[in-house]
């Protein structure tokens, strides 16, 4: 991002203070919009494929309750599910505006 705003500020720097200002607030909110949604995409393609993997672990456990192996993949991929949720509920919380967090 900081290579992103010195490109944007001397990309825009022949134009008034005021204008060149404008210009560059308006670049960086077009690049972190693009980058959001890209990071989001991401995201919901990441959460996919673990919910994806952890209804098959649950349907091989199911055939075969005694393979270690099915049953610490799955624990794994709950952990990684875990880390997905808080990771959302927090983000959820900053954007409410909420300022205390009781776990």
């Amino acid at each position: 991002m900081r290579e992103k705003i010195v490109f944007f500020v001397k990309q825009h720097e022949n134009l008034n203070p005021q204008l060149h200002w404008e210009m560059v607030k308006k670049e960086i909110k077009e690049f972190t919009q693009k980058y959001s949604k890209f990071k989001s995409f991401e995201k919901g393609q990441t959460k996919n494929k673990i919910r994806r993997e952890l209804n098959d672990l649950e349907r091989k456990i199911a055939a075969s309750p005694e393979d270690d192996y099915f049953i610490n993949k799955q624990q794994e991929l709950n952990r990684k599910w875990e880390e997905i949720i808080i990771e959302e509920t927090k983000g959820r919380q900053i954007r409410a505006g909420i300022k205390w967090i009781e776990e």
